[in-house]
């Protein structure tokens, strides 16, 4: 029986397992109050998954909406070619100084730039900044700015079109060889909005990077290295701030392939969990 007071009492997460028949078909029937979810899996495929939230209830039917169909289809994207990368969860990191101050990072190392940490190689920088006023609603409340540093390096956004939000294989699975003319992104909050938006062109914070690029003597590019960040980013925490970015880094010059393999994680930091379960 529902607990008038707290609808949510007693109530525990189930699965609901099964196979396709030859044809990709499966059907299912259960009860569930706002947060169902549907994943499928198959071997040599990475996983996808939709999740619903059923916010308003049909007066006419009583089925929550937006669940108004009895047919949803799901898309596997194929395992092509993982490779080792350098992966990094910077929510893991706390961010080492106040607001309104830059601070390097070196994304190879998975460490801040000297004097705050043992990076090597300055590849982004990051600034935080915090509005004073907590009453001000027209301006942003929180402003975080990422700079790649270094001739030829940048970002490149992605089209949304381009990403598969339903797997687990996110981005493309290959980055641009052109297209890093921005050198920064900057994402605001205001106090009407729980989501940071972007505000420069990169449009999105699922984007490609080039970091460590060298050129020849005319100034043309001869090498670099190639990333993906996978959004969303943010700015968390109050006093001990961090930064939500989960960036990824092919260690080969000019490959430009973006497929990570979880088990083969290039970042090695003692004491701190690893797990980019990601690809």
């Amino acid at each position: 029986m529902v607990d008038e007071k707290d609808p949510w009492k007693g109530l525990k997460y189930f699965n609901v397992l099964g196979e396709t028949d030859r044809k990709g078909l499966w059907s299912v029937a259960g009860v569930t109050l706002n947060n169902p979810a549907i994943s499928i899996q198959k071997e040599g495929y990475y996983a996808s998954c939709i999740r619903y939230t059923l916010s308003e209830k049909d007066k006419m039917t009583g089925r929550w909406k937006p669940y108004d169909r009895d047919e949803e289809t799901i898309c596997l994207r194929k395992i092509v070619n993982p490779i080792p990368m350098y992966a990094w969860n910077m929510s893991l990191m706390k961010y080492p100084v106040r607001t309104n101050e830059w601070v390097g990072l070196d994304m190879q190392r998975a460490e801040w730039m000297p004097p705050y940490g043992n990076g090597q190689t300055e590849d982004v920088r990051f600034h935080v900044w915090r509005s004073t006023n907590g009453y001000d609603r027209a301006h942003p409340a929180e402003v975080l700015t990422v700079r790649f540093i270094g001739d030829k390096n940048g970002v490149c956004g992605i089209n949304d079109r381009d990403i598969s939000y339903q797997s687990t294989m996110k981005l493309p699975y290959g980055a641009p060889r052109d297209g890093y003319s921005e050198t920064e992104f900057r994402l605001e909050r205001q106090l009407i909005r729980n989501d940071f938006e972007t505000k420069t062109n990169t449009g999105t914070t699922n984007c490609f990077f080039r970091i460590r690029s060298t050129v020849d003597q005319d100034g043309n590019l001869v090498e670099g290295l190639y990333g993906k960040i996978r959004g969303p980013m943010a700015v968390e925490g109050g006093r001990g701030i961090r930064i939500k970015m989960l960036y990824y880094v092919n260690p080969t010059p000019n490959d430009l392939n973006m497929e990570f393999d979880p088990k083969r994680n290039l970042i090695h930091k003692k004491g701190v969990s690893l797990a980019v379960p990601l690809p």
